[in-house]
């Protein structure tokens, strides 16, 4: 774990702090989400606006990797690692709550996974294999959910009992072994590039350099992927060739200057709170347009 938590300097072209990721990511988010109730709305009414909303779809693509990059950015320069990840947990936890009265409650269909649970598990990896000792063993939980996800993306098409497909309803975590690899590459691209080409993170290049590197592990991840997927019966179910479109977070990435930015608790709480307060919003405004509950 870095006991270092300054901020890193930066060059001058490098103008996007944490809040100005954070805030493309939510909009990129919020874009992709209508986009694909557009695609369910209109195919409960028998029209195919597939190829229409495309583009907000690829939009919505740069998101996760951005949320993977803060968080990854984040377990490195936290003073406290329990309390930056049990935030996490319980808006999973919020999630879980939210999708169980939406699916059964209101009969509500398309429910995103829980993404949440996919950030947790990449930070529980993290702070479990840099632990000493007997305490790695621990970083076996979040790979051994991991790997319970993948199967179950991977055998998507098996019939399963309902309390099974409960658990899947509940637990399944969004972008799954995707979005569990590009947490981790990301994060251990920060001691690699420190130690491999020594600069201190009070260096202006060091910044610059750990930019360079989390772009290529998600660029590394998202070809692997992607080759795997095209290449693999079953695979795009784990990754779907949209996703390739991930790549334009690079852009983003390559301009985060390693600052703040504007901060606090109402922020904070804030951008946590934003992820189910704008799908309940979504289902909202689906439901009203139907003039019924969809259960797609």
């Amino acid at each position: 774990m870095s006991t270092n938590k300054q901020q890193y300097d930066s060059y001058k072209w490098q103008f996007l702090n944490s809040l100005w990721i954070k805030i493309l990511a939510i909009v990129t988010m919020t874009i992709d989400h209508i986009g694909a109730y557009i695609q369910v709305f209109y195919r409960k009414l028998g029209v195919r606006m597939y190829y229409k909303v495309q583009p907000m779809r690829i939009v919505g693509r740069i998101a996760f990797p951005l949320f993977a990059f803060m968080l990854a950015t984040g377990m490195h320069k936290t003073h406290n690692r329990l309390k930056y990840l049990l935030k996490i947990g319980i808006m999973a936890l919020i999630w879980i709550a939210i999708t169980a009265i939406a699916k059964y409650c209101f009969n509500i269909g398309y429910i995103p996974n829980n993404i949440f649970l996919t950030l947790l598990a990449g930070g529980l990896f993290i702070a479990f294999i840099e632990k000493k000792k007997a305490w790695k063993l621990l970083a076996f939980i979040p790979l051994i959910y991991i790997g319970w996800a993948a199967y179950n993306d991977y055998y998507h098409n098996l019939i399963y009992p309902s309390w099974y497909n409960t658990i899947l309803l509940l637990f399944q975590p969004d972008y799954g072994l995707y979005g569990f690899l590009i947490i981790v590459g990301m994060y251990f691209t920060i001691p690699l590039i420190t130690k491999v080409f020594k600069v201190k993170e009070s260096d202006r290049k060091c910044q610059l350099l750990i930019n360079t590197s989390m772009s290529i592990a998600l660029a590394i991840v998202t070809v692997v992927m992607y080759i795997l997927a095209k290449n693999i019966a079953n695979m795009q179910y784990l990754f779907s060739n949209i996703e390739i479109y991930a790549l334009l977070a690079i852009v983003p990435i390559m301009f985060y200057s390693g600052k703040k930015g504007y901060d606090n608790k109402i922020v904070q709480y804030g951008f946590y709170a934003y992820y189910p307060i704008h799908l309940i919003i979504i289902w909202i405004v689906v439901i009203c347009m139907l003039g019924t509950i969809p259960s797609f």
